[in-house]
């Protein structure tokens, strides 16, 4: 059994971020004063990187499900990363359109921007980079869109990695902005670019600034050359994740040190700055059997978290914040609550394990609320209710996986260790137990936001807080297994809020044929609240039935179920719908539970459900 000197707890000691807006107004006139209207700030927003290959689902209704889950969260709106623009038929112009579609449709002003992958000064290459003439259509098609974020009255544009690297980038990015200026297209260009070194989090101030507008002699792959980025960049975007959330870490990269002195470069230079966020970084599809290079950045759950959000808000202070990443699934920076990850589309099959082997990043999403109100308001909220929340891999970090093509996560930074990492949200002190494999920890706790970490053992994860003889919360994780077939660095996390809330899931999603020689099927649902209180009667319970078949879907809606539904009890609700494709044609089933009056749950998270596996259907001509 490890001894107890090995539980660590940390407290956060945050100090109260205090904004203050000066305005002088200074009027003279012989006659009279004129009142002079001070410009409203902009509002302080966050928006979440998109991997505009990767929806919940495979149309627009699944790009929907991730802009509410988004919305919820406190998110704004998404920054659309895509790649070659005219490449493989034209996938990324169809994926973006239904992005635009889904915001379109979903009427909540969710807001949206494009952010491309690099580009080249000429033609599109195998890189995945794309030609300037790919970025203009693009922001041709969506500047004036009405979902599209505008900046100072001016349509936003991003760029992640952006062939930012050598003065001939200086004339693609030129080759962008100057005909979409032609265009009447004014692009506020806020972009992150690598370093001419390559070094992924630098926190040299001299060598950051030799890159945006001074003189570079530290160069990977270019002669001596002067930096450019100022020429054409509004501002910068500081998208760490290869890098821990510490101070100067000893031989290590610093996410802190390195936003910390963009956001100072850009304030000295009068220009935006654009913040980053991420939960931890995993490159779960880099290397090889032969060069096992795959690496994994411990973050340590929730601390790693408030790490990044105290620099933001207390020195940063970013125009606005990018979290890193809303589904890049590969690697493993997610905050999407998605609970069913099917195999689904073509890009994400060459990590597909199985279902199980993307967990719910629920818990990152659930605690980042905090810090987006605090970040938000400029005030740090209060703990108005007790919450705990789990972050854990789901095996030993040296277990064996022979069959893994990729070969082991070789190259890790951080202090990586079989740990559970638990963050406490206390209105009042209280007593943390944990029993991990059958071995129990007892950890008291002060008020406030805490972390914990303790060592984790195989087998069963169960979570209680106590005060006193009263059982304040109890919560049980996914099992932690011995041995492994693949090696899974995705951390598995979850919350539970001490409030009596209902929660209602949905435990089994079945398609039922009727005829199946005319396609009709009946769709059902099993719901259950899983919660501690009864949904209240007239609360209108309904499923939505969202049925794709390749990037076309149809939405069936069931009837209500107005009745109470206490805690612990199921029902199922159905609806006849018939297919629309002509024989044979294959079938994706998800589904959506949710109330028409909006009951407040226990978790947002957990309110859709699949099939889990296509139905084929045979539809007589």
């Amino acid at each position: 059994m490890p001894s107890q000197k090995n539980i660590h707890v940390s407290s956060s000691l945050v100090k109260r971020w205090k904004h203050a807006l000066l305005v002088s107004i200074c009027s003279f006139s012989m006659i009279q004063s004129q009142p002079v209207q001070a410009q409203q700030p902009e509002p302080r927003l966050v928006f979440a990187h998109n991997h505009a290959y990767a929806p919940y689902g495979r149309t627009v209704e699944g790009y929907k499900q991730d802009m509410r889950d988004a919305q919820k969260a406190g998110i704004d709106g998404f920054a659309i990363n895509f790649g070659r623009w005219d490449g493989e038929n034209g996938y990324y112009i169809r994926k973006v359109a239904m992005l635009f579609q889904a915001a379109r449709e979903l009427g909540t002003g969710f807001k949206l921007f494009l952010s491309p992958d690099g580009v080249t000064s000429g033609n599109a290459n195998v890189n995945e980079s794309l030609s300037p003439r790919e970025v203009v259509d693009a922001m041709e098609r969506y500047a004036n869109h009405p979902n599209y974020w505008k900046y100072q009255g001016r349509p936003v544009l991003s760029a992640w990695h952006g062939a930012g690297q050598g003065p001939e980038s200086l004339n693609a990015w030129k080759s962008v902005l100057d005909p979409l200026r032609a265009k009447g297209i004014n692009a506020y260009f806020v972009p992150f670019f690598y370093i001419a070194s390559y070094n992924e989090c630098p926190a040299n101030y001299d060598e950051l600034k030799a890159n945006f507008n001074g003189q570079i002699t530290n160069s990977r792959d270019f002669p001596a050359h002067s930096g450019w980025w100022s020429q054409v960049a509004d501002g910068m975007y500081s998208s760490a994740v290869a890098g821990l959330p510490l101070y100067s870490p000893k031989g290590e990269p610093s996410v802190l040190d390195y936003g910390e002195t963009l956001a100072r470069l850009m304030r000295d230079n009068g220009k935006t700055y654009m913040a980053s966020v991420a939960p931890y970084y995993w490159g779960q599809l880099q290397g090889n059997r032969e060069n096992p290079n795959r690496r994994y950045f411990e973050y340590e759950g929730g601390k790693g978290l408030e790490a990044q959000w105290n620099s933001v808000i207390e020195k940063q202070k970013p125009d606005w914040v990018e979290m890193f990443t809303w589904n890049d699934y590969t690697e493993s920076t997610y905050f999407s609550p998605v609970q069913n990850l099917t195999l689904g589309e073509p890009s994400l099959n060459p990590s597909y394990k199985g279902p199980d082997f993307f967990p719910t990043h629920s818990g990152f999403l659930e605690l980042n609320r905090y810090f987006l109100q605090w970040y938000k308001t400029g005030k740090k909220p209060a703990i108005a209710e007790d919450k705990l929340f789990y972050f854990y891999r789901r095996h030993p970090k040296d277990a064996v996986a022979p069959d893994d093509d990729k070969g082991p996560v070789a190259v890790r930074h951080g202090a990586v260790e079989d740990s559970l990492y638990i963050t406490t949200l206390l209105t009042s002190p209280a007593e943390l137990r944990v029993v991990s494999g059958g071995q129990k920890k007892v950890v008291p706790l002060p008020k406030g936001m805490i972390h914990t970490s303790i060592p984790f053992q195989a087998g069963t994860q169960h979570f209680e807080l106590w005060r006193g003889k009263n059982l304040v919360i109890q919560t049980d994780g996914a099992p932690i297994q011995a041995t492994t077939t693949n090696y899974n660095f995705h951390l598995n996390s979850g919350f539970v809020s001490a409030k009596p809330y209902p929660d209602v899931v949905i435990t089994a999603v079945k398609a039922q044929a009727q005829e199946a020689q005319n396609g009709s099927y009946t769709l059902s649902a099993t719901i259950q609240n899983i919660g501690r209180a009864s949904v209240p009667a007239n609360s209108n319970i309904r499923v939505e039935f969202v049925v794709e078949h390749e990037e076309d879907s149809r939405t069936f809606v069931s009837n209500s179920w107005s009745k109470s539904l206490p805690k612990g009890e199921p029902i199922t609700l159905e609806i006849p719908v018939g297919m629309w494709k002509p024989t044979p044609a294959s079938y994706r089933v998800w589904a959506r539970v949710y109330t028409e009056k909006n009951i407040i749950e226990a978790n947002d998270w957990n309110n859709t459900g699949t099939t889990g596996s296509s139905i084929l259907v045979n539809v007589a001509p």
